[in-house]
């Protein structure tokens, strides 16, 4: 009996083959993507770390500087009064009269 101009065993021996291909295939496949996959996930990672560490540090120093920013902004402003009070001028040379 034949079917596709091959006989059953020839087919059989066919698709034997065709299945080892496929099989080697997908093995390299799948060797190849976990031997590139995982050290780039193992970098994302660390990546992942470094990012949240990075944004701890910038938090912080924003605070810092949103405190001091304050603070000066408080002192200019008691300057500011006490100037204003005392009739001080920017200009020490200024015509008083």
């Amino acid at each position: 009996m034949r079917f596709l101009g091959m006989t059953l065993p020839e087919l059989a021996a066919l698709f034997g083959m065709i299945s080892l291909v496929v099989g080697a295939m997908m093995k390299f496949y799948h060797m190849v993507r976990f031997q590139i996959t995982a050290p780039l996930i193992e970098a994302l990672d660390k990546l992942r770390i470094e990012i949240s560490q990075l944004e701890e540090y910038l938090i912080g120093e924003y605070r810092q500087l949103k405190d001091k920013t304050e603070q000066l902004e408080k002192s200019m402003s008691v300057y500011d009064h006490l100037k204003a009070k005392e009739g001080y001028h920017d200009c020490p040379v200024a015509d008083r009269s």
